[in-house]
């Protein structure tokens, strides 16, 4: 049974969006997301980072790739804003400490990822993607904690790097050393705000591109998601790199599924 509010979706997806293709022509084309961008606009939902969910309680998502994303979700803790390893910022705070962070970052760049056409990155084959892949060659892997925190750890043991000894400075050459953090609290509040109200839609697209129909899935807590980023269904998507040279910093951790993954939780399907 549609509920007055998913109808209310439907209606406006029937009416602004059914059978059209998007027409990104007045947006950046490098820009990934216009096609996203496109269809906010037609649905009405504003682009805003306030963390709630798109539209009459629901989260909206696209189908332009063959995945099809959570959040992207700055952790909780990163070894290099850690006084007990960077004891450089102790005392500091403001605009110097975000300063010391980004040069501290430079060193975890350097220790655990690598570099690619001479810009460092924390991307790519370093950084765990999956709970069941356990190591990586880089001596790292992610976890789901007791108390439902995800954790990145390294262990310099299982570091297969040839000259490791010349990369990873004698503070990091550790068992089990947690370098990234989601905590509970923090993965609660972005996944429930989100997706545990009414639940979530999305706008799917036949092979030409055209919006053909739209699908609904049921709201989810944070036990569901953790459940299925320990099988492995979700996937770590990290894209940190070193600054820019025009002095911007994103940090990207996208975490995603499959497109089939998600059918797997619709509930329905219109038209």
């Amino acid at each position: 049974m549609v509920s007055e509010e998913q109808q209310k979706i439907i209606d406006r997806f029937m009416n602004r969006v059914y059978g059209k293709k998007p027409d990104t022509s007045e947006s950046h084309q490098d820009h990934e997301g216009r096609e996203g961008h496109w269809l906010e606009k037609q649905m009405e939902v504003a682009h805003n980072a306030d963390n709630a969910p798109d539209l009459l309680g629901y989260e909206m998502k696209n189908n332009t790739q063959s995945k099809t994303s959570f959040g992207d979700w700055n952790a909780s803790y990163y070894i290099f804003r850690d006084e007990g390893y960077f004891p450089n910022l102790k005392g500091i705070t403001g605009r110097r400490k975000n300063q010391l962070w980004r040069e501290n970052k430079a060193v975890f760049l350097r220790t655990f990822g690598r570099a690619i056409e001479g810009v460092f990155s924390w991307s790519g084959t370093p950084c765990p993607k999956r709970v069941t892949d356990g190591f990586n060659d880089f001596g790292q892997e992610m976890t789901v904690s007791n108390d439902n925190s995800i954790v990145i750890k390294y262990s310099y043991s299982r570091d297969n790097r040839q000259n490791k000894h010349e990369i990873v400075p004698e503070m990091f050459q550790k068992e089990n050393l947690k370098i990234v953090e989601w905590d509970s609290e923090m993965i609660k509040l972005k996944v429930e705000r989100k997706f545990n109200r009414k639940g979530w839609f999305k706008c799917l697209q036949d092979s030409n591109g055209i919006y053909n129909s739209i699908l609904f899935g049921g709201p989810f807590d944070i036990i569901k998601f953790l459940d299925v980023v320990k099988n492995g269904d979700v996937i770590f998507d990290s894209g940190m790199k070193d600054v820019r040279a025009d002095g911007t910093d994103r940090y990207r951790s996208m975490w995603r599924a499959s497109n089939s993954f998600w059918d797997s939780w619709v509930e329905s399907r219109h038209p």
